[in-house]
């Protein structure tokens, strides 16, 4: 009663119909619905700064989202809000509470505290902060619990069953979060070690079923192991400047390097230049507490019977009271509703939706640059990709970044990229104009009258609580500077456009609006005629036209085939693993009877 009481409590706006929308959570319109897609492309046109870039590496980082959109959204037609709490917020309470329930049963079979396990496990501070501010992750850590009781299975009993549904969790896991996915193997190495200097000997049955899990984990990811492994590129690249920039890492850093341990900068470990903080490894610490608090207090408990028995008083349930009053003073926040983020219900300005109306109404491609960042509750889509200035120009400081719009050849750059409108958001959320962490209207109000005062910028008059300014001219996503070759272009996908040329002339030079990879390729329709992207203006595509004439080309992105391929097998995968784990658990039931 207790616990279902506090889930009402702390979790009560999840229980409503209302935005919740804070910390890395991104706002969707039903109009963005159709930016996401069953099938992975290994192009995407957020990355790299809004501009585009290679995505294959990160395709996990989607595959979950995407599946989430495809099935509610797009096939049930529910608002955003009913989306966020089926695919994030609600999985979230059911995953936590069953796996850090079934860990604790099967470690301590016989005590009477285990609901106390996903009582500790989910109403801790750390967890509470996860979910507030990052679902996704959130998800990851309800199933770590999971991924350790699997491995204890297969260890006990060594058969088909427990080895591919540890390989299926596992698997799952990397799709939600390969840096969660990586804590979790790294958890079980360190348990498989301590357990065969202890009590555990290992067969070769053993092994085999562990390898027979890891590689139905591999096979799950296919689709973005395959073109990662294949297509020698640096991922990291792709992500742009708010990843790679020295900039960033200041704008991000509390404190200088020199002031912390070296021991404990990232490079020192293999795979922790995944985590650009170490916070993710406090869920260990999170499960290590859910099983040793409970352990504690039942063990004390325990104890507490040989202590004398007073005639009005019972020592044993005085002390598990006096703990829960404790453990509920330090989640105190949570109860009295003082958590931010995802804690607290919010609302889409008005502003925002006829933004969003204007931007649907408009066909022909354009960017939508943000100053200084995008604000999540803003409308992107493919034809409409949104940039964060910060990121862009790998600028943290709005005096900077206005200087650096001022520069010479800026208003150049944004035409050439397509930037159509400049917009300074209503920061609804106050988190983006912030002077020492705090938000600062006098910041917002600087930068309105800043970007004012640049002369090739024009206050967009349709918008009026949202301050937009128009670019003059941009370009279009396919582009000339040879005035007499007409282009028209159709996207199939982010990986293939079908472009006709009209009046062309041999030289001339079709500009591709996405950041430069040598991996895009244009060919004539019924031509052997192949024409490899070479860099225009240093950092967007361009092909050189082979004939003069009208004809049609095809623009694609050939690594694309490896994550068809790879996808190809994750789907098969996904099938024969259902049905194997169907087959062997009604077999083990049959030899149970």
């Amino acid at each position: 009663m207790l616990f279902a009481f506090l889930y009402l409590l702390v979790f009560r706006n999840f229980f409503t119909s209302s935005l919740l929308v804070g910390g890395d959570f991104q706002f969707n319109f039903s109009s963005m619905y159709g930016n996401y897609n069953l099938f992975p492309y290994a192009w995407d046109t957020q990355m790299q700064n809004g501009i585009g870039g290679y995505a294959a590496p990160f395709l996990w980082t989607t595959m979950y989202f995407s599946l989430v959109i495809v099935f509610f959204g797009q096939l049930l037609h529910l608002s955003w809000n009913i989306i966020e709490r089926l695919g994030y917020f609600y999985p979230y309470l059911i995953l936590s509470f069953l796996s850090s329930f079934s860990l604790f049963k099967k470690l301590f079979p016989k005590s009477n505290f285990i609901f106390f396990a996903p009582f500790i496990f989910i109403f801790n501070t750390y967890a509470l902060l996860l979910i507030a501010g990052q679902p996704k992750v959130a998800l990851a850590y309800a199933l770590l619990p999971l991924i350790l009781l699997g491995f204890i299975n297969l260890q006990q009993r060594s058969t088909y069953y427990s080895g591919i549904l540890f390989g299926s969790i596992t698997g799952l896991l990397l799709l939600i979060d390969i840096r969660i996915a990586y804590e979790a193997i790294f958890t079980c190495l360190l348990f498989f070690l301590l357990s065969i200097f202890t009590t555990f000997h290992p067969k070769k049955k053993f092994y085999l079923f562990l390898f027979l899990a890891f590689f139905c984990a591999v096979l799950l990811n296919a689709f973005w192991l395959v073109p990662s492994l294949i297509v020698h590129q640096n991922p990291f690249n792709a992500l742009g400047n708010a990843y790679s920039s020295t900039a960033a890492a200041q704008y991000l850093s509390f404190a200088k390097f020199e002031n912390s341990f070296s021991l404990l900068h990232p490079k020192h470990i293999p795979g922790f230049m995944l985590f650009r903080d170490p916070t993710k490894w406090y869920m260990l610490v999170a499960v290590s507490y859910s099983i040793l608090i409970p352990f504690t207090v039942w063990k004390i408990y325990e104890r507490l019977k040989l202590v004398k028995k007073f005639p009005f008083f019972n020592l044993q349930n005085f002390f598990v009271v006096i703990f829960i009053i404790f453990w509920l003073f330090t989640i105190r926040q949570a109860v009295m509703e003082q958590l931010p983020q995802n804690f607290k219900t919010a609302a889409v300005p008005s502003e925002y939706v006829t933004f969003e109306q204007a931007l649907v109404s408009q066909s022909q491609f354009s960017r939508v640059l943000w100053l200084p960042q995008v604000q999540r509750l803003g409308y992107y889509s493919l034809n409409h990709p949104e940039i964060s200035a910060q990121d862009l120009f790998a600028v943290y400081n709005e005096p900077e970044l206005i200087k650096k719009l001022k520069q010479p050849g800026i208003e150049k750059l944004l035409q050439e990229i397509g930037v159509k409108y400049v917009v300074i958001p209503t920061d609804s959320q106050k988190e983006i104009f912030l002077k020492n962490r705090s938000y600062s209207k006098e910041l917002y109000l600087q930068t309105i009258n800043d970007i004012s005062a640049i002369s090739w910028l024009h206050r967009a008059t349709q918008f009026t609580t949202l301050v937009v300014f128009e670019v003059p001219h941009p370009k279009d996503h396919f582009w000339s500077s040879t005035p007499s070759l007409r282009i028209n272009y159709q996207m199939k996908n982010p990986t293939q456009y079908r472009v006709i040329v009209s009046n062309a002339k041999k030289g001339d030079k079709l500009v591709f609006s996405e950041s430069f990879d040598k991996n895009w390729t244009a060919q004539v329709v019924n031509s052997n005629s192949i024409i490899s992207s070479s860099k225009y203006d240093k950092f967007l595509n361009s092909f050189i036209l082979p004939q003069n004439g009208n004809y049609t080309l095809v623009v694609y992105y050939p690594p694309q085939k490896w994550v068809d391929r790879g996808f190809g097998v994750s789907l098969v995968t996904v099938f024969i693993l259902a049905g194997s784990l169907f087959v062997f658990k009604k077999r083990a039931k049959g030899e149970k009877s």
